[in-house]
């Protein structure tokens, strides 16, 4: 009875923006945070080693670019499940990079133990979950394979992790 009501309608809009910056689902990098976390990481804490970092379900890649425009004195490790966006993945980063030595690119998803996984994958918005996405129309149902976080850094030799994103 009160929808059409304008003072209605503007509690509504404020209760909506406060439910969405409580569930943070905003992927834009420089409001969300996430570029204020690369700032600082560009900034060197790493007390004079190399650091290490892992970008977990890496999508495309902004993530990691953004970290490289950064600074160039990392090793990054940028793992992606879903097959698709892994090609797409390889894409960008070669074009934008070329065959960085500094770069590991990993068709695979970390998990809490090695093998295959039902995920859904989102083609429309180009995400994974272990459920369907409710907002999207192009779900599918693939399996991926997975790596413990323990068995790769034994396979790959390193010896620490400075900093995991997910």
């Amino acid at each position: 009875r009160h929808r059409r009501n304008p003072l209605i309608r503007g509690i509504v809009r404020q209760c909506e923006k406060i439910c969405r910056a409580y569930d943070n689902n905003d992927y834009y990098m420089y409001r969300n945070g996430e570029s204020w976390i690369i700032d600082r990481l560009a900034r060197g804490p790493w007390r004079g080693h190399r650091p290490v970092l892992l970008d977990v379900g890496a999508n495309f890649g902004e993530w990691s670019l953004m970290v490289l425009e950064k600074t160039r004195a990392v090793d990054l490790h940028i793992f992606e499940i879903v097959p698709e966006t892994f090609r797409t993945l390889q894409t960008n980063m070669e074009a934008q990079t070329g065959h960085d030595s500094r770069l590991e690119l990993i068709p695979l998803g970390l998990h809490s133990h090695e093998g295959r996984v039902e995920v859904w994958a989102n083609h429309g918005a180009n995400s994974a979950g272990v459920m369907a996405h409710p907002d999207a129309g192009q779900n599918s149902c693939i399996s991926a394979e997975v790596i413990r976080g323990d068995a790769y850094l034994e396979r790959t030799g390193l010896a620490r992790v400075d900093y995991l994103k997910i």
